[in-house]
């Protein structure tokens, strides 16, 4: 008796097709032209996060039903990634985020889209980048048997 109606229970990332008759004593009416839509994609699934170098970490997960590209959250706080994507629109289910600091940890989810929306974000993962490189190294020879080193510590 309204002109809405919430359809529930549906399947992520699937396209559903409708029409619409009006119905009275008298028997239905003619449908409706159809519309359709589809529902957001899944949640991503098996994110994980690999160490490259001291600037960069590359992200794998599972293909998420529906989706037709995904978005990257990132953050050097544990839950930090907020709403805003700091990459968006990847078509593959892997990522190299390169230019980072060395011997940082990130934090990264991922959300699939379409173009009916971005669904909920991943399980949070983590990574560490690698140390980054050693610098000054010296060589000091000191008798016949010993040679001291000494270098500037490195970001680890």
């Amino acid at each position: 008796t309204t002109t809405s109606y919430s359809n529930t229970g549906l399947t992520a990332g699937t396209s559903y097709y409708y029409t619409v008759a009006a119905v009275n004593v008298s028997g239905t009416g003619t449908q409706s032209t159809e519309v359709s839509t589809s529902t957001i994609p899944a949640q991503v699934t098996g994110l994980a996060a690999t160490a490259a170098s001291a600037s960069q970490i590359n992200l794998s997960w599972t293909a998420a039903t529906g989706a037709t590209s995904y978005n990257i959250y990132r953050s050097t706080t544990t839950g930090g990634e907020g709403t805003t994507p700091v990459v968006t629109g990847i078509t593959t289910t892997s990522y190299s985020n390169t230019g980072l600091t060395a011997g940082t940890t990130y934090y990264y989810t991922v959300a699939a889209a379409n173009g009916s929306g971005t669904g909920t974000q991943s399980s949070e993962v983590s990574k560490l980048t690698f140390p980054a490189q050693t610098t000054g190294l010296a060589a000091t020879a000191i008798s016949v048997s010993q040679v001291n080193l000494t270098w500037t510590a490195a970001t680890v």
